[in-house]
């Protein structure tokens, strides 16, 4: 009797920690990452000083909803928010460029298919690939001269799309949750394209352009995530 519900107690265990990835399961979920970076910079121009002073860092926040349309196989939407901000500080005399600021912010909605491969009762591994359109602005700022004055560049408007696969760990401590690490940008395509209004005099002209980029393992953005699974 004791050895038929100990392997009854094993398979409801079994049981339950493969329902939050079989199919007809829900996924309701999220993530955000953060990176940073720093800089050292250097100038012989004469009067003009760069000291080893600049950075930036970098912050994305998902929000996504899946449905599992085979076991350990879910497709979805997902919506997010990416800001970023760069910083390069320097010691200049006259008109030449003091501090140097950008920021970016992005919105983006996209699809997703996720695959999870089961490793033990609580852990997976998953590989997910994502594309998604994105919109937002860029922001140049320079602070110049002795005294001090703020230029701020007329904002600079991005559109575009991206195609990435991003891999990590599922760590499910509940049946019905799920924590997820990930790495953003492990191989990413990206095409964007910007235009800028810039107002001379009476004359107003818009510059434009497009950039296309692969990176393979560049700019990785490692994400911790929670999800909460809904069991068919």
């Amino acid at each position: 009797m004791k050895k038929t519900l100990l392997s009854l107690a094993l398979l409801a265990t079994g049981v339950a920690s493969y329902a939050q990835v079989s199919q007809g399961s829900i996924m309701l979920g999220g993530d955000i990452g953060y990176g940073s970076t720093t800089s050292a910079t250097s100038s012989t121009a004469t009067g003009f000083t760069a000291p080893p002073d600049g950075g930036g860092s970098t912050m994305n926040l998902n929000i996504n909803g899946g449905y599992f349309i085979m076991d350990g196989m879910a497709v979805g939407l997902n919506v997010g928010y990416n800001s970023g901000s760069t910083k390069m500080s320097g010691a200049g005399t006259g008109a030449n460029i003091l501090t140097w600021n950008n920021t970016t912010s992005l919105v983006n909605i996209g699809l997703f298919a996720r695959k999870y491969m089961e490793i033990s009762d609580k852990f997976y591994f998953y590989g997910g690939l994502g594309f998604n359109y994105m919109t937002g602005t860029d922001n140049n700022s320079t602070i110049t001269g002795t005294p001090k004055a703020v230029v701020a560049d007329p904002d600079i408007k991005n559109s575009g799309w991206n195609i990435s696969i991003a891999p990590g760990l599922a760590y499910f401590p509940a049946p019905a949750w799920g924590i997820h690490f990930g790495l953003n940008n492990i191989i990413n395509y990206s095409s964007m394209a910007s235009s800028q209004d810039v107002t001379v005099g009476a004359t107003t002209v818009t510059f434009k352009q497009t950039n296309s980029s692969l990176n393979l393992g560049v700019g990785l953005t490692p994400t911790l995530g929670i999800a909460y699974f809904i069991g068919k």
